[in-house]
């Protein structure tokens, strides 16, 4: 499990190089389908936190209004990783 998140956030992390590895973990775990909440609570941070890394996270990569991260996240294929 382990050796699989290092590949996806490796794959993340190439193609959004400008992604913090706490911003990358929270994609991954965004890709996997985790909440906010669980997010927080498996990075230890608060709701909030997560929902400002998320908003700083789709302006990074350059989202326009109505496109998510897992959109973005799932037109890399990252599940081929």
């Amino acid at each position: 499990m382990i050796e699989v998140n290092r590949k996806k956030d490796n794959y993340i992390q190439s193609h959004f190089p400008y992604l913090t590895d706490n911003e990358v973990t929270i994609c991954r775990d965004i890709f996997s389908g985790f909440s906010a909440e669980s997010i927080a609570k498996r990075l230890n941070m608060t709701v909030r936190t997560v929902e400002t890394r998320k908003r700083k996270i789709r302006e990074k990569m350059g989202l326009k209004k109505g496109e998510t991260i897992i959109t973005a996240l799932y037109s890399l294929e990252i599940d081929h990783q």
